[in-house]
């Protein structure tokens, strides 16, 4: 398997990506579980944001359908499903007109950022494991 090295001019703006994407997938995550504990969320809610981030995943694959490079996978995952519902969400909390929304996009945005977690988890447990 070769190993891609990136030049270094490229390697700032990852940094910058992924750890925008962990600031917030965590953010996320907590205001997830703060509005479940405050029982603000319904079993609705849970199943359409659901949804939403299994139909974005689709939407992914379709875009690249054979693509095993995981720089160009993970890029357009932090963007497509994190980024961009992240930026939707944020207009409709601040909007304050349909709450709805909010709490769907948050919840999808809460299941990527868990799938991607446990799948990085597994892939380093494989790789280690493989060794």
């Amino acid at each position: 398997m070769p190993i891609t090295i990136l030049p270094l001019y490229f390697s700032h703006f990852m940094l910058l990506f992924y750890g925008a994407t962990l600031i917030i997938g965590i953010i996320v995550i907590l205001k997830t579980i703060k509005l479940y504990k405050s029982k603000t969320i319904k079993g609705i809610d849970l199943f359409v944001g659901l949804i939403i981030s299994l139909t974005l995943f689709g939407f992914l694959n379709s875009l690249f359908p054979r693509e095993t490079n995981g720089l160009v996978l993970s890029m357009f995952v932090s963007l497509i499903m994190v980024f961009i519902p992240f930026v939707i969400y944020l207009l409709a909390y601040n909007s304050k007109k349909d709450n709805f929304i909010s709490k769907v996009l948050l919840i999808s945005i809460a299941c990527t950022f868990t799938v991607i977690i446990c799948f990085l988890l597994l892939t380093s447990i494989l790789i280690v494991v493989a060794e």
